[in-house]
């Protein structure tokens, strides 16, 4: 009875560290599937440098183009929460890239937030202030919303 006890302890202390190991994993790159056509393929976040007034945060996305055509990307255009004070950011992103059939594209930008109210800083903090991400491509705009 206690080896079967024990057995039944390990196995759920294994399954929840290998949750938590997946749920860190996917946290960093997080699969996004677009309605109509898989433009935005993933998810990028990073803290890269904080001091007490300030903090870095970069983002990025890879664009792919799943059709069998070329396909040109303008700009995207990122959208944030208005829970953090952010001081600088850019309001779009020019890409101006012509992706071919199956290409695969990173785009990346920073933007700089007000850390005086903020009192714990990590990747959840990065991921939870950008809300969407609009891509302009061709003559029509895709919009992908965070998780």
């Amino acid at each position: 009875m206690i080896k079967r006890g024990m057995f039944l302890v390990i196995s759920v202390i294994a399954v929840f560290v290998l949750l938590i190991v997946y749920w860190q994993i996917y946290d960093w790159e997080t699969t996004v599937i677009g309605t109509r056509e898989n433009v935005l393929s993933s998810w990028h976040y990073e803290l890269n440098e904080i001091d007490s007034e300030k903090a870095i945060f970069s983002y990025g996305v890879t664009l792919y183009n799943d059709s069998n055509e070329p396909k040109f990307v303008r700009a995207i255009q990122p959208s944030y929460k208005n829970e953090i004070k952010i001081i600088e950011h850019d309001n779009a992103i020019t890409v101006s890239k012509e992706l071919q059939p199956n290409e695969k594209c990173k785009i990346g930008w920073e933007i700089v937030v007000d850390t005086k109210e903020i009192t714990e800083l990590n990747v959840k903090t990065v991921k939870n202030i950008l809300k969407s991400v609009t891509v302009s491509m061709d003559n029509s705009n895709y919009t992908y919303y965070q998780n």
